[in-house]
């Protein structure tokens, strides 16, 4: 039998009472604040702890780790980034709570597990499972968003949610440094415990969607197993070779190399399985005839780069010129926190409000690269003041790109291509994060040692100096007690960290240029359609009960 047609989607809406919703029976607006601060939590655990980890490595000691402390957060990176494709088709074929449910119970139970690993091996596995439930919250997030909220009214919604999804990624490293310092880095990992407790409690209760009736022996056997492993195996294999060459510096390497070429091959292998397969694929070949799909792909791509860099790059300024400690330089990246949270609840709301959204996406994509070309500008003396005037403006503009990019994928598409769309808009941001994150250290750290020989040979004494500082130890800087090499070495470190500047302003525009030829959807009208297909979904079920009574 071909089970192509086999999968239905679980996303049954109803007519309601509540005029936000309509998609869930029961939804009042008491149970909608309750469901959507449940979601607003999650996402914030789910991406806090891909970030959180990042600046505990250092207090954490366990046997076989000396070799294997950059895989505590690889692991996780890996693995929540590798399933969110899967997850959208997964919530088509079993329904939205099973793997929403199975997403929370896993980043639940291995967080408690990480935080009482016994040596390194038990921790990395750990932090891997806890990616795979990272990966199904932060799919499930924003697919339960689009379920429950009509397409006109979503904006302000995903406007939160992308709020809390910045904040998770900014404010992660500062709390591991906090948390690592104060209670020790297992807390860095019972910290979800609460968080997730607290999003799980509203979700189980409120979010019942209607799953298809298939048994569950049907639903297994139409997953595309092989496109699914296919598909996270290339994804797995492209950021262990990516992060291996940025980490490292070890781009000219058999092993980094081999990696990278695998990852394509399957790559391209995988549309030729899909296009075959008689199961219902993992994504659908149909959804590249939408140009607002396949152009918010790069789009997401591009914002999840410049996103990630900054995050990791911005508090790295300030400990360069500043000479700020882990915690105080995470501390300075509140105007980047700030406005992104402003920009991204501001543009939400807005388009819900007009319903439009490509504006937003211009505006925005100007912003970055006003931004970062401004960031191209500084230098070593600036002041804290201009420094974070141009960071809010980066920040604005992400900001005003996050919530726009998956309204205008979903509108163009139907609803049974709706969670898949959706998985896919949030896995390219999360792939574009990692792989321009590895490639600016890449870049980064080669324009530095670039001028490595000069300076070892214009200040020989401060070898072992300029020797931490390309591998990426900022404050080394400021135990230069030589004002004039001091000044020499930072400027030199500067420079490199704007050349990362001028590549992110590049991909900014490239972004805005892909913005220009985003479809114009109505929104009224489209949320009219949808109702028009709820009414006969309705229709044709109270047929289906009046025929068994």
């Amino acid at each position: 039998m071909d089970s192509r047609n086999v999968s239905v989607v679980s996303s049954v809406t109803y007519r309601d009472e509540n005029p936000e919703t309509g998609r869930m029976p029961g939804i009042n607006p008491d149970r909608l604040v309750l469901i959507v601060a449940g979601l607003c939590v999650l996402i914030f655990s789910a991406t806090l702890s891909g970030t959180i980890v990042s600046t505990a490595t250092e207090s954490i000691k366990l046997s076989h780790g000396e070799d294997n402390i950059t895989w505590v957060a690889q692991a996780f990176l890996i693995s929540s980034t590798a399933l969110q494709p899967a997850w959208g088709k997964f919530s088509d074929i079993f329904g939205r709570r099973p793997p929403m449910l199975m997403g929370i119970v896993l980043l639940l139970f291995f967080s408690i597990v990480a935080g009482l690993s016994v040596n390194m091996i038990m921790l990395i596995i750990s932090r891997a499972i806890m990616g795979i439930g990272a990966s199904s919250s932060l799919a499930m997030v924003n697919i339960i968003i689009a379920d429950i909220i009509p397409i006109r009214k979503r904006g302000k919604y995903m406007g939160v949610i992308s709020a809390f999804n910045g904040v998770g990624q900014v404010i992660g490293p500062l709390m591991g440094g906090i948390i690592s310092d104060k209670l020790g880095w297992r807390w860095t990992n019972f910290i979800n415990v609460p968080l997730v407790l607290v999003a799980a409690v509203p979700l189980y209760i409120y979010v019942r969607m209607p799953n298809p009736k298939m048994s569950l022996r049907k639903k297994f056997v139409s997953v595309d197993w092989k496109g699914v492993f296919i598909l996270a195996i290339a994804i797995s294999l492209l950021l262990y070779g990516v992060n291996t060459g940025g980490e490292k510096n070890l781009w000219n390497q058999p092993q980094s190399f081999g990696f990278i070429l695998a990852g394509v091959l399957l790559f391209i292998l995988f549309p030729f399985v899909e296009l075959k397969t008689k199961r219902d694929p993992i994504i659908s070949m149909t959804l590249v005839k939408y140009r607002n799909v396949w152009i918010n792909i790069l789009g997401a791509i591009i914002t999840g780069t410049v996103m990630y860099v900054g995050i990791f790059y911005i508090p790295v300024l300030f400990t360069a010129v500043h000479n700020s400690t882990a915690t105080e330089a995470g501390l300075l990246t509140w105007p980047w926190m700030v406005s992104v949270i402003i920009a991204s609840v501001s543009c939400g709301a807005a388009i819900t409000k007009f319903g439009i959204y490509r504006p937003f996406l211009w505006v925005g994509s100007s912003l970055l690269t006003l931004g970062f070309g401004l960031m191209c500008s500084l230098n070593s003396t600036d002041s804290f003041t201009k420094q974070a005037i141009f960071i809010a403006i980066v920040g604005v503009g992400i900001g005003l790109r996050l919530p726009p990019a998956t309204i205008s994928a979903q509108v163009v598409v139907s609803k049974d291509e709706l969670a898949s769309t959706t998985a896919l808009i949030n896995f390219s941001r999360s792939l574009g994060g990692i792989l321009g994150l590895s490639m600016s250290k890449a870049i980064q750290s080669s324009s530095f040692n670039s001028n490595k020989a000069d300076l070892i040979s214009q200040f020989p004494s401060l070898t072992d100096t300029i020797e931490k500082i390309s591998k990426g130890n900022a404050q080394a800087i400021h135990t230069i007690t030589d004002s004039n090499a001091q000044k020499v070495v930072l400027d030199s470190f500067f420079k490199s960290l704007k050349i990362v500047f001028i590549i992110c302003c590049g991909i900014s525009f490239l972004g805005f240029i892909f913005s220009l030829f985003i479809q114009h959807v109505d929104l009224n009208l489209k949320e009219k359609q949808e109702m028009e297909e709820q009414d006969l979904i309705n229709s044709q079920q109270m047929d289906d009960v009046k025929s068994v009574d």
